[in-house]
């Protein structure tokens, strides 16, 4: 089946037979001939192109490089049903790349460096029978899944010795197949601004980053020549997409920095704007500012307003792992259908959520416990669903949905579908923090 995407490249995949005839073999394999040209309409040129070729099982049977639109390659194969994917502007010199042996859809790809950042990349798929005695064709289209970022900030003060942007939560690891993986701990990227001119920070290179599946939080960190760290945030309204390039703009006012940001199209995919500013005035929803060794993120605390933050881990210096509740609640009686349910929620800025692992079932039990009335006051003052005191909530272990009570000794209990249970969920991302 041809699947087809608005495109970088188109890879034309011919099937090339001999014109003699011959008897019938059922093993005898077929040359297939790759070639690539540029569209018209594109100036970006990503090369190389790893192309992967996989048998139905998954198991990889070849690999070739494009190195120019001029290259050619060819297969030989058997005939069988193939999947061919290719990973556009990557090169063995900056990323870990697999060979025949190693390579899986799965297989994640790593920077060897990853103090470089991403290359400019574009990922393509299709599926393809290769028979006896046939020609075709096939054409395997790339699109870029990374957005480019330019970013500067303007006016800061002369002692700022350092000046660190952050996304949060973007894709962080893009897997063989051109999906990404799904490891609630790489969901923020950072990059270091270098000043140009005094009180002039800007990206050197422009910045490739992966799309977000939610609205993302612009962080700025300030580092002062004392060494005091200083983290302002902004709370955007809208999500990173692949294919498009953004421009953002940071303008320092004494007391009040001053946020804004341009998303532009032009040769790749469309055209959007969006303005937006924060300060020390502003209210949560804008953006926020925290000072020293002071963490703007504790648990009990909310992130994007309605997102309750259940706990706080630090993974390392600078960066933490949240855990947020869900700003919405659901109940029924079929546990598996709340837990699809829960999967497919949107809400707080945030997809994909999860349901209660244990150790997120006995905190909220705990925090029930130590003052369920106050805990559900918290909530209805930020307009979140409170929970049901006299329901049991679900979480999942080792694959098994179970129910426990919110207040009293942690105990669970196997759902099941005859009695009614209430569900919320919880989200992992990680943040920096200074």
């Amino acid at each position: 089946m041809k699947k087809t995407f608005p495109s970088t490249f188109l890879l034309s995949l011919g099937f090339l037979f001999s014109s003699c005839e011959q008897p019938f073999i059922e093993s005898q394999k077929s040359e297939v001939s790759v070639i690539t040209r540029s569209n018209p309409d594109e100036t970006c040129d990503l090369f190389p192109i790893q192309v992967y070729a996989f048998y139905p099982d998954g198991e990889c049977v070849d690999h070739q490089i494009l190195e120019s639109a001029d290259d050619s390659l060819f297969f030989t194969l058997p005939p069988e049903n193939y999947t061919f994917y290719a990973l556009a502007g990557v090169s063995a010199d900056r990323y870990t790349l697999p060979n025949v042996s190693t390579a899986s859809t799965f297989y994640p790809l790593e920077l060897k460096d990853q103090t470089t950042g991403h290359a400019e990349i574009g990922t393509a798929r299709a599926d393809i029978v290769v028979s006896n005695g046939e020609k075709g064709s096939l054409e395997l289209v790339i699109t870029r899944v990374v957005a480019k970022i330019d970013a500067s900030v303007f006016d800061l003060p002369e002692n700022i010795t350092n000046v660190v942007m952050s996304f949060n939560p973007v894709e962080t690891q893009l897997l063989l197949d051109g999906t990404f993986d799904e490891d609630p701990e790489k969901k923020e990227l950072c990059f270091t601004l270098t000043e140009k001119n005094p009180g002039e920070w800007h990206t050197t290179d422009s910045v490739f980053v992966f799309p977000s599946k939610a609205n993302i939080t612009i962080g700025i960190l300030l580092t002062e020549a004392e060494g005091k760290k200083r983290k302002y945030s902004y709370n955007a309204s809208f999500k990173i997409k692949a294919n498009y390039k953004y421009e953002i703009n940071a303008t320092y006012k004494a007391g009040s920095p001053d946020l804004s940001g341009v998303i532009k199209g032009t040769d790749w995919d469309g055209e959007e704007e969006y303005a937006f500013d924060f300060g020390e005035g502003e209210s949560a929803s804008a953006g926020s500012e925290s000072s020293g060794s002071e963490s703007s993120y504790v648990a009990g605390g909310f992130y994007n307003e309605d997102c309750y933050i259940l706990h706080v881990e630090e993974i390392t210096e600078g960066r933490a792992i949240l855990t947020l509740l869900s700003p919405s609640s659901s109940s029924g009686m079929y546990p598996d259908n709340l837990k699809e349910n829960i999967g497919k929620l949107d809400a707080g800025g945030f997809s994909d959520w999860q349901m209660f692992s244990e150790e997120d079932a006995r905190m909220v039990n705990q925090l029930c416990n130590e003052g369920l009335e106050e805990m559900n006051n918290l909530l209805d003052s930020h307009d979140v669903p409170t929970f049901q005191s006299s329901e049991k909530y679900l979480y999942e272990k080792d694959g098994t949905i179970k129910a426990f009570a919110l207040t009293g000794t942690f105990k669970s209990e196997i759902a099941v579908p005859s009695k009614r249970y209430y569900i919320r969920g919880v989200k992992k991302i990680i943040v920096s923090i200074p």
